[in-house]
């Protein structure tokens, strides 16, 4: 028999007599635990009997996976499962970081803390002492993004979020992990880059899985959002987005299998991110519910104004170390594109052209960081997501350090502290009057 939606069974026309009752479920497995079972004594069939199956609550298992802690932290567990055949894979490398902004010396620094653990026989693994109080982001396999350990092959999924709180500390999470096998490189046809100091004939480049994912994107009220830009938040999908069409619907294809991170943009929504497994031959769907409208203030309105808003207003008066510039400023320039506004900021130039957009560089050819509404986004999509008429704000700081500290926790939430080049914050309508 299987339980309903709400947990609920019922076996009718039981004996008198004794029984064990209990359940199985695959969580179960990945818990480590035997199959929950009680003993029940039936002695008048005619009268209903209630015969509750429950696992142990959120504190309980904390305390059989880590002991008894002091702190407010808490546990990941899960099994690391091949994308293409669903098995629990052995020595895995589990990592959880997440951003935090610490005072040291009299100025306050951010920094990215990070717990780290491996796999077992059977693939399950345990992560003691996550921050309960913070969003974490989690990622299995290879942590060496460069291009020579693409060359070796490996296993990996994608970065993505998991969030505890206090009152529940416990948090369960299957991996699923793409096995990067080596190719030669005409076989790969292009589609890896190879390492930069690789001969050009008989080598190899690593070639994953690939996977394809299908769904809609909906208000919060069940209507359909046109023209939401979806992507995955993986450098094995950079660049690689879809658009909504009249219906909600999406379609990505060619995309790294493993569990991913994926997001959904639109102008006047919240940005919002879910997590999906992607494998191999299985198309994936999956529904994004976008967060409440932002409410569009007029210019002249200065009651009510969202937080992001008086913050970047308050930042604008006291000047600091940034550039700062207004939705007004940016269209009076008359330029036709958001990036082409951003060269007014200093440090900021036309590093190459994508598709007849601009893509900017920062000073000494590096590359910055573009957030939109403190989501990141790539700077070649700029342009693609927030038009010159969406444009609310923009502010420029040359790097993390010189950032406020309420900015830097879109830092810290994405990929850290990398590198030292200009963090470009860019303000829709819809946040800045």
């Amino acid at each position: 028999m299987l339980s309903d939606s709400l947990g609920r069974y019922q076996f009718d026309r039981v004996s008198p007599g004794t029984y064990t009752v209990g359940f199985r479920h695959p969580r179960l497995d990945s818990l480590g635990m035997d199959d929950v079972v009680r003993t029940l004594a039936v002695r008048d069939a005619t009268r209903p009997q209630v015969a509750n199956l429950a696992l142990p609550g959120a504190a309980s298992l904390l305390r059989t996976f880590c002991g008894v802690r002091t702190d407010t932290t808490g546990v990941v567990i899960g099994t690391v499962r091949d994308a293409s055949t669903g098995q629990g894979q052995a020595g895995v490398p589990v990592r959880v970081r997440w951003g935090e902004i610490v005072l040291a010396g009299g100025e306050m620094r951010a920094v990215t803390a990070q717990l780290a653990g491996v796999s077992a026989s059977d693939g399950r693994y345990v992560v003691c002492g996550v921050p309960a109080d913070v969003p974490v982001h989690m990622q299995a396999g290879v942590m060496d993004s460069s291009a020579a350990a693409a060359v070796r092959g490996g296993v990996a999924s994608g970065e993505f979020e998991v969030v505890l709180t206090p009152d529940a500390p416990f948090a369960h999470r299957d991996v699923w992990v793409a096995f990067v096998a080596a190719a030669t490189a005409a076989d790969s046809a292009g589609a890896v880059a190879m390492a930069a100091d690789a001969p050009a004939t008989g080598t190899t480049a690593s070639v994953a899985p690939r996977a394809r994912l299908a769904g809609r994107v909906l208000r919060p009220n069940g209507g359909v959002v046109r023209g939401a830009r979806v992507r995955l938040a993986s450098t094995g999908a950079a660049g690689r987005y879809a658009v909504t069409d009249s219906a909600g619907a999406f379609v990505l294809d060619d995309l790294p299998a493993g569990t991913q991170s994926l997001e959904a943009i639109a102008i006047g929504f919240t940005p919002t991110r879910t997590v999906v497994d992607l494998r191999p031959g299985v198309p994936a769907r999956v529904t994004i519910a976008m967060r409440a409208r932002v409410t569009t203030l007029e210019a002249v309105a200065v009651r009510g104004m969202s937080r992001h808003a008086l913050g970047y207003a308050e930042r604008r008066q006291q000047g600091g170390m940034g550039f700062f510039m207004t939705g007004n400023d940016a269209r009076a320039s008359g330029q036709p594109l958001v990036s082409m506004a951003l060269l007014r900021a200093p440090g900021l130039r036309v590093g190459d052209m994508q598709f007849g957009r601009p893509v900017l560089q920062g000073s000494s050819r590096c590359q910055p960081r573009f957030f939109l509404d403190g989501w990141e986004i790539e700077g070649d999509e700029l342009d693609r997501f927030v038009s010159m008429n969406d444009l609310g704000a923009v502010e420029v700081y040359r790097q993390w350090s010189e950032a406020p500290p309420q900015l830097m926790q879109s830092v810290l939430a994405t990929q850290g502290m990398r590198g030292q080049c200009q963090l470009v914050f860019v303000w829709s309508r819809s946040v800045v009057p």
